[in-house]
């Protein structure tokens, strides 16, 4: 990064109307080359490297105006027009003042002209220059008042201090940090490229998130299969031990003995016994709590079933259950003393034969 400043060479543009310089004897010129001389100086530079085109004297007779004006435009890095109610109503002028502001706006840059009001223009004083395009130009920039010094001689002493504070404003901006077009180019390249890299390394990022997604619920997916596949091998085997052996219990039910039915009808009895002090003090919907579960009475259980038997007492139906790492539910049928088992996620239903226990 540079400034327009530390160009190889450096060109302004001096637009003005020449019949305003012959009336004036020649004013408008001596001024440009004051100026010109005042940004030499300031800026450092030397004839040979520093300019102020002039169209008087910069183009030769017989060659076309318009080429060599684009071309000296094309060279040029700052503008000097000098307003006047000749000048505005020139075509060469307005041409010359679009040419530049065309290059401005290549250079990437809206501070490089610098009118002079050289004579008073009415509609400037007013709203009236908003309505024309030249003058709204001029309006919205700071022009410099020179009404009051172009009677005098551009070489005395009030006029070349007027003359160095406007250089000064003309060398600031050429001294501001600058990117070329080339620079420009070449940063929005950048610039281009690091957004799509940004979004390439999003869109990666949101693929292998997606691609983690799937694979998670596939592994989810085959897990449940696998388990749901052993859950009917295991029961069709038992459908099989229950066919090959009719009317003998399947492989892995509860049986009874003879003298457990002596047994179980006592515990009956015991039962019949307590049923009016257990429906007295316990509520037939509410919940009690043991060690491990949450009784429910007047409840049954539906759900995967892992195992059914006989049992003695609620305790014993419940006691299979806690010794179970996959039973979750567990219902005691009280009319038959059958005990049934079911995986985690079994469902209550309202039975009052039933009492059931849900793990806690």
């Amino acid at each position: 990064m540079s400034s327009l400043a530390e160009l190889p060479a450096l060109v302004g543009f001096f637009s003005y109307s020449r019949e305003d310089d012959e009336d004036s004897g020649g004013k408008l010129s001596k001024l440009r080359e004051r100026i010109q001389a005042e940004l030499r100086g300031q800026l450092g530079r030397t004839k040979a490297d520093f300019r102020l085109w002039q169209d008087k004297t910069a183009i030769a007779h017989g060659k076309l105006w318009e080429d060599e004006i684009k071309s000296a435009i094309a060279e040029s890095v700052f503008f000097i027009p000098i307003i006047t109610p000749t000048a505005i109503k020139s075509h060469h002028c307005k041409f010359e003042f679009d040419s530049f502001l065309a290059r401005e706006k290549e250079l990437g840059r809206s501070d490089l002209v610098f009118p002079i009001l050289y004579i008073p223009i009415p509609a400037l004083t007013g709203d009236r220059w908003r309505q024309d395009p030249l003058l709204a130009i001029i309006g919205s920039r700071q022009y410099e008042q020179w009404q009051n010094l172009r009677q005098l001689d551009p070489s005395s002493t009030e006029v070349a201090l007027r003359v160095e504070k406007f250089c000064e404003n003309i060398c600031g901006a050429l001294q501001q940090e600058w990117l070329s077009p080339k620079e420009r180019r070449e940063a929005e390249a950048r610039r281009i490229a690091e957004e799509e890299r940004r979004r390439q390394q999003e869109a990666e990022i949101k693929q292998r998130a997606d691609e983690e997604e799937r694979r998670r619920k596939a592994e989810a997916e085959d897990r449940w299969r696998d388990e749901e596949q052993r859950r009917l091998e295991k029961e069709a085997k038992l459908d099989a031990t229950k066919d090959s052996h009719p009317g003998e219990p399947a492989k892995g039910a509860w049986t009874i003995t003879r003298g457990q039915v002596v047994l179980v009808g006592s515990a009956v009895a015991a039962v019949l016994i307590l049923a009016g002090y257990w429906t007295y003090h316990w509520s037939p919907f509410v919940p009690r709590t043991t060690g491990l579960f949450d009784i429910h009475n007047n409840q049954d259980a539906t759900g995967r079933s892992i195992g059914h038997g006989i049992v003695n007492s609620v305790s014993a139906c419940e006691q299979n259950c806690a010794q179970s790492v996959t039973c979750g539910v567990f219902a005691f049928d009280t009319r038959d003393r059958y005990c049934y088992l079911y995986s985690r996620g079994a469902e209550l239903i309202s039975n009052s034969s039933f009492i059931s226990g849900v793990r806690r």
